[in-house]
């Protein structure tokens, strides 16, 4: 394709209205949102996403607990002190973004620094005492009906005692109160690792399956995973488990150690993915299998 037809598709592409666009749901730590499918994710943090269309920056979500009184000048000012030193100026969001804004306080603001320039929003949800900080690339008037429809399902957090985690082709469900201690993504494997009052649950995911399962069966692929866990029969080709259920002496001994006790390992083939997907359980007592098995089948491909 030539430089100019190129830059025609792309300027097409960047010119769909929110109602042409496909759209996918992103979950994470409490915060729920849905974007354009074609905009991926470029950073992901604890409490910071960074999206990207055509490997340029579209869209930024930084959020913070608020402890004491909600003071939006504050947050803005530390927002001038961060790296690029953004110019900030008196924003006023179009009328028809009015309606998706209520359930917040909100100030808005345009933005200009070293990497480029736009609009953001600062909000401030009640109920949550969660400050949500929106930062959107580009003055484009096209972008702004996309804009609203990501601002009307967003949510600074979620209802009910199951929490969507969901950033790249991973989805799984945990309960509320899991916290992240620990993520990575790298290419062709994905880990996320959470604590819970009962123990830690690590997931796993790897990609492509097909190459690397050429020279080994999946529970080769799984054995340093399990970390000396007993592997188990199992009468699913597609499906390797391992077990660790220590007597009452090695029992004592690993919380003399500090280290979990009990744990129990899956990995899983999905061949139409691509993708083997893995969880772990740990801590000083063993998971019932009823959870495991939920946790599992909550775990799949975006």
């Amino acid at each position: 394709m030539e430089q100019r037809e190129l830059a025609a598709h792309d300027s097409s592409i960047t010119e769909m209205t929110a109602e042409q666009r496909a759209w996918r749901r992103i979950g994470w730590d409490g915060i729920l949102l849905q974007v354009p499918a074609d905009w991926h994710p470029a950073a992901v943090y604890t409490d910071y996403l960074l999206f990207e269309e055509h490997y340029q920056p579209v869209f930024a979500l930084k959020w913070q607990q608020v402890k004491g009184r909600f003071e939006a000048d504050s947050i803005l000012k530390q927002l001038q002190k961060s790296p690029g030193r953004p110019e900030l100026t008196p924003w006023q969001p179009p009328s028809d973004w009015r309606p998706h804004l209520r359930p917040f306080i909100h100030q808005g603001f345009s933005w200009q620094s070293s990497d480029g320039r736009g609009t953001g929003l600062l909000l401030y949800c009640r109920d949550s005492r969660r400050a949500l900080l929106l930062q959107f690339y580009g003055e484009e008037k096209s972008r702004l009906s996309v804009f609203r429809q990501l601002l009307a399902n967003l949510q600074a957090r979620q209802r009910g005692k199951y929490q969507l985690w969901s950033v790249f082709d991973l989805s799984l469900e945990l309960p509320e109160n899991a916290q992240l201690t620990e993520h990575e993504f790298l290419p062709g494997s994905f880990r996320l690792l959470f604590s819970l009052p009962e123990g830690t649950l690590t997931f796993y995911r790897f990609k492509p399956a097909a190459e690397l399962l050429r020279c080994q069966s999946l529970r080769e692929f799984g054995s340093k995973i399990a970390d000396g866990a007993s592997v188990e029969q199992t009468d699913n080709p597609l499906l390797a488990q391992w077990r660790k259920h220590p007597g009452p002496g090695r029992h004592l001994l690993a919380r003399l150690r500090r280290k979990p006790a009990f744990s129990t390992v899956r990995l899983w083939l999905l061949p139409e993915k691509n993708v083997i997907f893995g969880l772990k359980a740990q801590g000083d007592k063993p998971m019932a299998p009823a959870h495991f098995e939920a946790l599992c089948t909550s775990c799949s491909p975006c």
